[in-house]
């Protein structure tokens, strides 16, 4: 019987889908190794990413002790489970240890203890010895952007990417904020980028984001506007752009990985980190914080593609 991986972690219009999406990323390697795949997950997490129907689904009945029903689907197997989510915690990690062989976290930040035998953390700058004191003695702790969690089908491109990329000015601008865009940075900016960026094309990365309140100024524009909905469709839209305007979420390390300059915000402190080590290598720039003047936003994002 072959070995089994269990992926725990959620998505939803409230809290995005970037931890789905970097789980994703880890299960291709393990496809590859001939291990079986399992996603438990919240009962929105298929509709907010449905990248995920790929692999078996189940819901995380509601009521139950985790761990006794992880443990149900593991059914004696030899299984490794994988944990991303930001509430659970150690006495949820030591449960687990009655059915699994290995346990693989993967956190954001070095601030709460952790009983695993693999810790991933793939801030840019972020050391190992930074958890020192949170995880058991012989736990491996996988640090900084070397081990940031991208698909292959992002990889699959990085040499043609580096052909690619010159010193022109952009012309190809990607909007990408998420697969659900919790901030709504999408509504605020879009009219002002229209009126105040003129000469740029934009792509909208919706994801699962439903578009009412922006879908008037697509068909307007739709020469100047597209909208992409499939996750496959991400890694040819993130080559073909000449800037990026989002997030230092989960996307970022796919823009990088392609070479793709990006302007960001920071919509909170939870950002704030990953965000500010990006703009120090060169490989982004700020350009608002928290609730921020949407002409000015646009202004700046024009001013960035035209140099």
């Amino acid at each position: 019987m072959r070995s089994l991986a269990i992926f725990r972690c959620n998505a939803s219009l409230e809290i995005g889908a970037g931890h789905a999406a970097r789980c994703l990323a880890l299960a291709d390697a393990f496809v590859e190794s001939g291990t079986e795949i399992l996603f438990a997950t919240n009962r929105d997490a298929p509709e907010t990413f449905p990248a995920l129907k790929k692999h078996r689904i189940e819901v995380v009945p509601s009521g139950a002790s985790e761990p006794e029903w992880l443990a149900t689907l593991a059914q004696g197997r030899n299984t490794t489970l994988i944990l991303d989510l930001r509430e659970h915690g150690t006495a949820y990690e030591t449960a687990c240890r009655k059915f699994t062989s290995r346990i693989v976290t993967i956190a954001d930040f070095p601030d709460a203890p952790h009983d695993c035998d693999v810790l991933i953390d793939q801030t840019i700058g972020r050391e190992a010895q930074e958890f020192t004191s949170l995880v058991p003695a012989n736990c491996k702790v996988l640090t900084g952007a070397q081990y940031a969690l991208v698909g292959k089908s992002f990889l699959s491109l990085r040499e043609e990417a580096g052909k690619r990329r010159d010193a022109n000015l952009a012309k190809n601008v990607l909007l990408a904020f998420g697969a659900t865009d919790p901030f709504n940075y999408l509504g605020r900016l879009l009219p002002a980028l229209i009126e105040h960026a003129s000469g740029l094309r934009f792509t909208i990365a919706a994801g699962s984001r439903p578009l009412d309140d922006v879908q008037e100024l697509c068909e307007k524009y739709a020469d100047r506007i597209s909208v992409l909905r499939k996750v496959e469709d991400m890694p040819r839209a993130v080559l073909e752009a000449d800037l990026a305007v989002g997030l230092a979420g989960a996307s970022a390390w796919e823009r990088c990985v392609l070479g793709l300059p990006a302007a960001l915000f920071v919509p909170s402190d939870y950002y704030r980190l990953a965000t500010e080590r990006l703009a120090a290598t060169g490989a982004a720039t700020i350009i608002g914080e928290g609730s921020f003047d949407a002409t000015e936003a646009a202004r700046k994002i024009a001013s960035l593609a035209a140099n």
